[in-house]
């Protein structure tokens, strides 16, 4: 053994003294000197190409570009360092520590064109994205264009692909619902710059998201380790608590040719939450939802078989199809075996709702929901269902929310956009109150027909209600009509707050329910009208009917009713007392609407009608309408 180690370590010296040699040494030299010089060379023709590259990018993108400086990186990389990207509104787009593009010798040798085709790979450390979202019309993304003084060479033109490698990259996303941030230890993507991305790679500390996709065989293979759903915030902004929830997921699909596509997707939506300890809190997944499909793709559908969602461990199971366009026909099945509300309740996070301390309910469904709509055409929505159910009953709200303690008068407190604080007593020690019994038929149909026309009929929802502004929003692509009855507009107004979140919403639906099932429809009535704002500081319809007409409201008249009916949803106008007088033409012609619907509820007369100016031939149409159904004859003659 000894005398192994000797015989090497004989040669190494032997190796040394050769090296060592003057001849040797100066060779070594001399590389490293022509290194250096050709370093020096490169970074100096690279400072005078900065300003033609700088102008490149504002030629092509419309985009500011400020760079520190090009270095050249060793063996074929051109550095950028402390690059900034920004728009001409002074809106930073791109900002890096430095930006390095590896570009391929042999690519050049083989074409002799200078061109994005040069470049192998870009790495990037440290960078910060912001994308902005615009009130309308989406994502802002610059408008790449080609400026006439580099046109497109035929090399540039090839399909080799681009390695993408990030470390450490923070993303922004603005949008008219906030600002949302996301921060990753690792970004690689594989980009064929004509075929698509071939592989993307995403890490965070605990995160972790791969994508692979195979253009020549069709298959694709997606995974997802705990990854973070606040990354879709910028689309929903505060509407939806995403801070906590991540999705474990796997999908995966292959193509046959003249087959169309199979694809697989497993997995399942957890909560996270932090348990608490003696060391730093630990984190643990809580399973909200667990999926399971299998389908099949072609040109003309996608099909869903055998799709399983489970909450709470009941189970939802879905079959359909939809087209593969942007504004697809759906058509789908839920079949629901015996599914118990109160257990999937439970699965749901109390970030959801967070005023629902102890949410509690009880209900079962069994049966199938049909569900099918062409977005096309929106209002071609239709669904149905069929089976049996337990109507659903509210166990317990929690502690901060006592529906129980309306049936007897109470301290409602509203706060105003402002901030302050406005509290006041809802009963008849209050001499601005007004008992249901007070209040005039003519301003409950104004007031019904105006918001709700399905008050005393419904249990605190109208589908079809529901119904038509679904569609209605489809048709606009945004939030343009809401479906609040009466009954969801008091739960808002007495429990909740005016954001408009999907946990708002959510609670919104339970106290709902809660009100209905505790109180009359005339108390419920009785509290709308007594708590609802007519105005600048002007809190229910005593208040409101003294202001506008100097008068109690059982003297109101059914015109004067239908005003105050259709100020309700725009109290912030600041109407001014004796406000018939003033009106604009387009708001009396509203008036009108609600006065001819009230004369069919029996809430009007023909002469309300004359004295509110509605013209005599909608008058005329009015009565011939009620004649013939006076005249028509009963189906059991």
């Amino acid at each position: 053994m000894v005398h192994f180690f000797k015989k090497k370590s004989g040669r190494a010296l032997s190796l040394a003294r050769m090296f060592l040699k003057p001849r040797y040494v100066l060779v070594i030299t001399l590389v490293l000197a022509a290194f250096f010089v050709l370093e020096r060379v490169v970074e100096r023709k690279l400072h005078e190409q900065l300003p033609d590259a700088v102008d490149y990018i504002r030629k092509t993108s419309g985009l500011h570009c400020q760079v520190q400086g090009l270095t050249y990186s060793f063996p074929t990389g051109v550095r950028a360092l402390n690059v900034h990207v920004s728009d001409d509104k002074g809106r930073q787009w791109l900002k890096a520590s430095h930006i390095t593009a590896n570009v391929s010798l042999f690519r050049y040798l083989m074409k002799r064109e200078i061109g994005q085709h040069l470049i192998r790979s870009i790495d990037a450390r440290d960078l910060e994205v912001t994308l902005y979202h615009k009130n309308t019309g989406g994502w802002e993304f610059p408008a790449l264009r080609r400026s006439p003084a580099t046109p497109a060479s035929s090399a540039e033109s090839g399909a080799s692909p681009l390695d993408l490698n990030v470390h450490n990259l923070a993303v922004t996303f603005q949008t008219e619902k906030g600002t949302t941030s996301r921060s990753y230890r690792k970004v690689n993507a594989r980009i064929a710059l004509k075929k698509g991305l071939d592989s993307l790679e995403i890490a965070g500390d605990d995160e972790h998201l791969n994508l692979m996709v195979d253009r020549e065989s069709g298959e694709f293979d997606f995974h997802a380790d705990s990854f973070g759903l606040a990354i879709l915030a910028p689309l929903l902004g505060d509407a939806v608590p995403l801070n906590d929830i991540c999705i474990n997921a796997r999908a995966r699909g292959s193509t046959e040719k003249g087959k169309g596509m199979t694809f697989s997707v497993s997995g399942s939506i957890d909560h996270v939450r932090q348990k608490k300890s003696f060391f730093p809190p630990l984190e643990k997944n809580v399973n909200i939802l667990g999926f399971n499909v299998t389908g099949t793709k072609d040109d003309a559908r996608i099909v869903i078989q055998n799709g399983k969602i489970t909450l709470g461990g009941e189970f939802i199971f879905v079959n359909g199809w939809f087209s593969p366009e942007a504004n697809p026909e759906i058509t789908l099945v839920f079949s629901l075996p015996e599914f118990s509300l109160g257990n999937a309740l439970r699965a749901v996070p109390k970030s959801f709702h967070p005023d629902l301390t102890d949410l509690k309910v009880t209900g079962r469904v069994a049966g199938k929901f049909y569900f099918s709509i062409d977005m096309e055409r929106p209002r071609s929505l239709e669904y149905r269902f069929e089976g049996t159910y337990e109507p659903i009953k509210i166990v317990s709200l929690g502690s901060k929310i006592k529906v129980n303690a309306l049936q007897s008068p109470f301290r409602h407190t509203v706060r105003t956009p402002e901030g302050e604080k406005i509290t006041f007593l809802v009963g008849e020690d209050n001499p601005h109150y007004v008992p249901f019994k007070d209040v005039p038929p003519c301003l409950i149909s104004a007031v019904i027909t105006a918001e709700d026309a399905g008050f005393f009929s419904h249990k605190g929802f109208s589908q079809r209600g529901i119904r038509d502004s679904f569609a209605e929003n489809l048709e606009a692509g945004r939030i343009v009509r809401g479906a609040s009855t009466i009954s969801m507009q008091l739960a808002k107004n007495l429990f909740l707050t005016r954001e408009r979140t999907f946990s708002r919403k959510f609670e919104e639906t339970f106290i709902t329910m809660a009100l209905e099932q505790n109180l009359s429809k005339e108390r419920i009535m009785e509290i709308y009208l007594n708590i609802i704002e007519w105005g600048d500081g002007i809190y229910g319809i005593g208040q409101a009917a003294h202001f506008f007409f100097s008068k109690v409201p059982r003297e109101l008249k059914p015109v004067e009713s239908a005003f105050l009916a259709s100020i309700i949803a725009r109290t912030g106008d600041n109407w001014e007392p004796d406000p018939l007088s003033t009106i604009s033409e387009g708001w009396r012609k509203y008036m009108h609407v609600i006065l001819c619907k009230m004369y069919e509820r029996g809430g009007a007369g023909i002469e309300d009608l004359r004295e509110a100016g509605v013209p005599e031939g909608r008058i005329r149409e009015l009565i011939e309408d009620e004649e013939q159904d006076e005249s028509a004859p009963s189906p059991l003659e």
